[in-house]
Parts: C-alpha cells; structure tokens; sequence
C-alpha cells in the first residue's frame, strides 16, 4: 500500500511464493483493526508511519502512541515483552517465588502483568548502574532471567533507533 499499490492480493499474488489469499484477508483485517488502513483499503496517516517501522502493526501503535502520549520509557519495554518474553524465569520450580516477586512489584495496587514487567525492567536497569554484581542479586531476589533482560534492554535500543529515524 505505501509504494501505491492498490490491488494488494495481485500485487503479492505475482510473488515467486505467494501468501493465501486468506493470509492476505487476515493481514488486510489486522491494518483495519489497527486504524492503519480506512474503508477504501487506503493507509491512514498513522498507517503511513507503521509502513516505515519493521515490526508487527500492533506493536509499531504502541511505540508510536507511547511517543506521541509521552510515556515510550514502560512503552519500550511493554513492547520489547510483547515481541520476545516476560523477564520472569518459566520453570515450574520458580513459579511460586515469580508469583511471589510480581506481588512484590505490583505494590498494593492491581497492575497488569505488562506494567509488573516493565517495572522489573527498570529495577534491573538501575541496578545495572550500581555496584558490581546488584543486577544478580535483583535477578535472584525477582525471579528475573538475565539473559531474557539482556535481550528487552536490545530491543528497546532498537524500538527507539527505529522511532528516531
């Protein structure tokens, strides 16, 4: 659509391997759910700004409305979970003290799931500033997988590299 194609099922169907036309229905379905496309199968403002960013439209919305509604910092890392995993270690030996450690999170208030990760997030983050071997100790005490952070911290550099350009 963005390199004005209007017939977007030919327009794929002359590929070396073409999607179904029931992948192409459901595709064309997520842009509409997502204000990406109008009535008439014309990219939206917002539609043109998603064609630019190379990741699910779901997710290139949020980045895009955290920017605009100025709250990308939880934003980034929401997004970064959506696309990869929760930072909470997964085994079933861990899953009371991760139970435990999002309780611990979420204060007295009833938080998401997705704002618990994106506060562990930040601990982690800052612990990262400290002294040498807090970001284990916050690991250990949260239940958090280092290596699942590692990987949030990198695709928040490139959610907000791809939102700079």
């Amino acid at each position: 659509l963005s390199m004005g194609y209007k017939d977007v099922s030919s327009f794929l169907g002359s590929a070396l391997d073409p999607p179904s036309e029931s992948a192409v229905k459901v595709a064309m379905q997520t842009l509409a759910d997502v204000k990406a496309v109008d009535e008439d199968g014309e990219l939206t403002a917002l539609g043109q700004h998603l064609s630019r960013l190379p990741v699910d439209p779901h997710i290139g919305k949020m980045l895009i409305m955290g920017s605009i509604f100025s709250c990308l910092h939880p934003v980034l890392t929401i997004a970064a979970c959506c696309s990869y995993k929760m930072p909470f270690l997964s085994s079933l030996d861990a899953r009371g003290l991760v139970e435990e450690a999002r309780k611990k999170l979420a204060g007295q208030q009833p938080v998401s799931d997705l704002l618990v990760a994106s506060a562990a997030y930040d601990l982690w983050a800052e612990a990262s500033r400290g002294e040498r071997g807090k970001q284990q100790q916050v690991c250990k005490q949260y239940s958090l997988s280092q290596a699942i952070l590692i990987q949030i911290r990198d695709l928040r550099w490139q959610f907000k590299d791809l939102l700079q350009s």
